[in-house]
């Protein structure tokens, strides 16, 4: 009668290499696990699945992100203008609070994430007009920014300036889309 324990002192190599098979894969899993989110990201966004794409967004981080990054931009703008003499730049400030915000919405929306996902810069105004000369033709990279951290870098080709970085942080064994970063636009 063949006991657990002499199975186990028959096939001694068994278990070692299991465990390091079960290492491996899982590490090749875990590697490989931001490059699976952006392209089930792109995919949503290529059949204009909403609640899909929304899956891999950390919502209230983005906006609060996308909104700080903008009102530094405004805020840098008004201080050059007031430099320059522009006794109008304070007025400007006041009004740029609710332009701010419904660039936001518009960004950190599933479409506008969506767009920005295929290379398109998003804009509330011009749809129809985008939408009969969008060409798909983007620059894409990705590539680890830190262990918990991974950037994706989106250009259109035919642009010279306008880099869009989205910036995905782990969130438990998953990834999830939290800030991003607006470059020359």
């Amino acid at each position: 009668m063949n006991t657990i324990k002499d199975k186990l002192t028959t096939y001694p190599k068994i278990i070692p290499l299991a465990t390091a098979g079960l290492i491996g894969i899982f590490g090749t899993w875990f590697y490989f696990s931001p490059y699976l989110t952006v392209y089930g990201m792109q995919q949503a966004a290529q059949r204009k699945d909403a609640t899909e794409l929304s899956k891999h967004v950390n919502f209230p981080a983005l906006k609060d992100n996308v909104k700080s990054t903008l009102q530094a931009q405004v805020v840098k703008e008004v201080r050059k203008q007031g430099q320059q003499g522009n006794p109008f730049a304070l007025l400007g400030l006041g009004l740029a609070e609710s332009y701010i915000n419904s660039v936001v919405d518009t960004m950190v929306s599933p479409e506008g994430i969506s767009e920005m996902v295929q290379g398109e810069t998003p804009d509330s105004q011009n749809k129809d007009a985008k939408q009969a000369t969008n060409s798909n033709k983007s620059e894409v990279s990705m590539s680890y920014e830190s262990f918990n951290s991974f950037v994706v870098h989106v250009k259109k080709k035919s642009a010279e300036k306008g880099k869009v970085s989205l910036v995905f942080l782990r969130d438990g064994l998953d990834w999830k889309l939290s800030a991003i970063r607006l470059e020359d636009v």
